[in-house]
C-alpha cells in the first residue's frame, strides 16, 4: 500500500478512535502520546474546521509501520496461492514484522474478531473490513476465518 493510502487509513483510524482532547483536536498535542507539538515536529493527519489532529514524528512513523505491515500481510494472504495451500513462508515473515511493529507501540495482544479470545501463535490472520465507523484492522483465528467470514459485531 502506498504512503498516501497508509496516511488516509491512519486518519480514518484516528477519526473512529477515542475522543481527542481539545489540545489534540487542535493539533497542539500528539493524538497518540502526551507530547506537546512544536512547529517543525508535527505531522498533519487531516481534518477541517477546528479539528486538525496531528502527531509527533516518532508516533506517526510507528503507527505507519503498524498499518503498512498489516496491509502487506493482508494483501499477501489474499493474493498468494501458496498461502491458500499452506505452503508459504512469507506469511510468517509478514506476521512477525507486523507483530514487531505492534509491540513498538505497546500493542501486543491480538484478539480474534469472531470468537473474542486471544489469537496466539501463528494461527491467526488479518481481517480487514468496513464497519459503520469505517475501516477496521482486525484479526481472526485461521479456523474462524475458514468457518465464518463475517464479524460477530458489524
Amino acid at each position: 500500500m502506498s504512503a498516501p493510502n497508509v496516511a488516509r487509513l491512519l486518519f480514518a483510524l484516528v477519526c473512529q478512535g477515542p475522543a481527542l482532547s481539545v489540545e489534540q483536536a487542535q493539533g497542539n498535542a500528539c493524538v497518540w502520546c502526551p507530547r506537546t507539538l512544536l512547529h517543525g515536529d508535527r505531522v498533519a493527519l487531516g481534518g477541517g474546521g477546528s479539528w486538525w489532529p496531528q502527531a509527533c514524528r516518532p508516533c506517526y512513523a510507528a503507527r505507519s509501520q503498524v498499518v503498512s505491515t498489516y496491509i502487506a500481510w493482508n494483501d499477501h494472504l489474499l493474493l498468494c496461492a501458496a498461502c491458500a495451500a499452506g505452503r508459504c513462508d512469507t506469511d510468517a515473515t509478514l506476521r512477525t514484522a507486523h507483530l514487531a511493529a505492534r509491540e513498538c507501540i505497546g500493542r501486543e495482544a491480538v484478539w480474534c474478531l469472531n470468537c473474542a479470545t486471544f489469537a496466539r501463535g501463528g494461527a491467526f490472520r488479518p481481517f480487514f473490513w468496513e464497519s459503520r465507523r469505517g475501516p477496521e484492522l482486525s484479526y481472526v483465528h485461521v479456523e474462524c476465518h475458514r468457518t465464518r467470514t463475517r464479524p460477530v459485531s458489524a
